[in-house]
């Protein structure tokens, strides 16, 4: 069995216009053919992926976010959620969704996971029915894959060379 030291879970509903901005970026992040990392697409955090992430050295969930207040449409964050365990629910583990940090605590409780976490999330403006991403979530896009590849790069060591033959 090969070890990824990077999992990205892009996760959310390709069917809800904004809600599917995670599929389309694992699809950009895809076509970098990106080493030693893992691209799952998945429509919700469900508990089977707790193995999974327990094998890597660091994990990024790619999520959408509502605005309600936390950010205007097209706005970008991406932060480190910190040891496992962090921002814990205490909702019953037999729920249908779980969240990032739910998911990080199961790992961390059957798999010792002790990997870093990160959240790369991008403010929706519309998650009504629909295929089509809302016009700033759309020109959003190339910025918030080009963030999520670089703290790839940095976790992986793979920075690009910046040598220029003379």
């Amino acid at each position: 069995m090969t070890l990824s030291p990077v999992v990205v879970i892009a996760y959310g509903n390709s069917l809800r216009r904004d809600d599917g901005l995670a599929w389309c970026a694992g699809e950009e992040l895809k076509k970098r053919n990106l080493p030693g990392v893992e691209i799952l697409q998945v429509h919700q955090l469900a508990p089977e992926l707790a193995e999974k992430i327990s094998r890597c050295d660091a994990v990024i969930f790619i999520d959408a976010s509502a605005a309600t207040g936390q950010g205007k449409p097209g706005e970008i964050r991406v932060a480190e959620m910190g040891a496992p365990g962090f921002g814990r629910d205490s909702s019953s583990p037999f729920h249908h969704h779980y969240s990032p940090a739910s998911l990080l605590a199961l790992a961390a409780q059957l798999y010792n996971f002790k990997a870093r976490a990160f959240m790369a999330s991008l403010v929706g403006q519309d998650f009504g029915p629909g295929e089509h991403l809302s016009p700033a979530v759309e020109g959003s896009i190339p910025e918030f894959v080009a963030r999520i590849e670089n703290l790839i790069l940095e976790l992986t060591g793979s920075h690009p060379k910046t040598s220029r033959k003379t």
